[in-house]
């Protein structure tokens, strides 16, 4: 007897905006892996009403994947790999926060971009001391 092929379960990311316990949603951001598919997902948590979470999603979820290695493809929460909706998402609910935390872990986290950006790579990180 031929078994028909089960369909794939389905992802955590897709079920995250339904979760009701921010425990549960802080566990499947920490193990969600950030492609192009589930980072619309994830930049939806920047809304959640648990300041916990919007901080993680800028503190660890995004800082951990805004890299850009040598001779490799940017990370997924690189500027490069962005679009500008998503990079305008991410600074209005960020530096927007009515939270300071997170905030402050938004500010870290757009840091972290402008130091990667090649005009500063270029000038040296002492060309953004008028501006902090």
């Amino acid at each position: 007897m031929i078994l028909p092929r089960a369909s794939p379960p389905t992802s955590t990311p897709f079920a995250l905006p339904n979760e009701l316990l921010s425990d549960v949603r802080r566990a499947a951001l920490l193990n969600i892996p950030i492609t192009a598919q589930t980072l619309p997902t994830v930049l939806t948590r920047t809304r959640d009403v648990d300041m916990t979470v919007r901080r993680l999603v800028y503190g660890s979820v995004l800082l951990a994947h805004a890299d850009l290695p040598d001779d490799a493809m940017p990370g997924a929460a690189h500027p490069r790999a962005l679009t500008i909706a998503q990079r305008e998402q991410i600074v209005r609910n960020g530096l927007g926060d009515r939270e300071p935390a997170v905030r402050a872990a938004a500010g870290k986290f757009i840091g972290a971009w402008l130091m990667q950006s090649v005009w500063v790579q270029r000038k040296g990180p002492s060309c953004l001391s008028r501006y902090l």
